[in-house]
């Protein structure tokens, strides 16, 4: 019976460095399926950035009059945020309290109601979030099939995909990489 621990135990230290059991991997939606980005600094100024009439390029929809947009950032990096995001480190929530005075809040907005919020508050030098999803029920389409059934689109399940979410990062946050969140 001593082997047989042994083996186990030489298999535990073979998994490789600190931290590669974790699923890395938080989120990947794509820039185009978000129609409308909002950030909300924590001193309460907004950026919204949005695509007009719901299609084309996202664009800055509330700069003030005479301004312009800062020629280094696109307002598709903006969308482009959720897309292949990935965590450095995870924690339990109540271990890193978000001070009010430094969490930035992102709102997501895209195709079929889909809305991811996010929390973003440096800590020291790390950059940790808080995520939660949701989604309406996707509606039947207007098309029926052959046998005359209403049919539902499912070829991205937004409610699976956002209660899936939900379920990883219920209780965590995420540490970040700053070049995703920056």
């Amino acid at each position: 019976r001593d082997g047989i621990l042994l083996l186990y135990l030489a298999d535990l230290t073979a998994i490789g460095a600190e931290g590669d059991w974790l699923e890395k991997e938080i989120l990947d939606i794509k820039a185009p399926v978000i129609n409308r980005v909002t950030v909300t600094h924590p001193d309460g100024q907004k950026i919204v950035i949005g695509r007009p009439n719901g299609t084309g390029n996202l664009s800055f929809e509330n700069l003030p009059k005479g301004a312009a947009a800062d020629p280094s950032v696109s307002a598709e990096e903006y969308a482009g945020v959720l897309a292949g995001l990935n965590l450095d480190d995870v924690a339990k929530a109540d271990s890193k309290p978000f001070p009010k005075d430094k969490t930035t809040t992102v709102v997501f907005e895209g195709d079929g109601g889909l809305q991811v919020t996010v929390e973003l508050a440096t800590l020291g030098n790390e950059n940790w979030m808080r995520i939660k999803g949701s989604a309406p029920a996707p509606e039947p389409m207007p098309a029926t099939s052959a046998s005359g059934a209403k049919v539902t689109d499912l070829r991205t399940d937004w409610p699976k995909i956002m209660a899936d979410l939900n379920a990883r990062a219920d209780g965590w946050v995420f540490q970040v990489p700053s070049y995703q969140v920056a």
